[in-house]
């Protein structure tokens, strides 16, 4: 997570692919990313050991589900909405 990028584009560019992402709880993701939904979000990334990994990449089902859903989600961070929104924003 950046502090100059208010939303991480990569989460979605890498969504867009089917990525899940695994990230700490972020509140400014928490309205985009839902645990076990469309990725996983850890409490404290100091405490997510191997063995949290391992569970995660182990349950083939959670990983398919997740990326099913990030795909859609990435959906709808597209540049050309991107572009969009910001077209609309000036002309009105």
């Amino acid at each position: 997570f950046s502090k100059s990028e208010g939303f991480p584009k990569v989460l979605m560019e890498a969504g867009a692919y089917g990525c899940v992402p695994i990230l700490t709880n972020i509140n400014q993701l928490n309205n985009v990313i839902k645990n076990n939904i469309n990725g996983f979000i850890v409490d404290h990334i100091t405490k997510f050991t191997s063995e949290n990994l391992n569970g995660i990449l182990s349950d083939r089902e959670s990983l398919k589900f997740c990326s099913l859903n990030i795909n859609k989600v990435a959906k709808n961070y597209t540049f050309e909405k991107y572009l969009s929104l910001v077209k609309n924003a000036i002309l009105h």
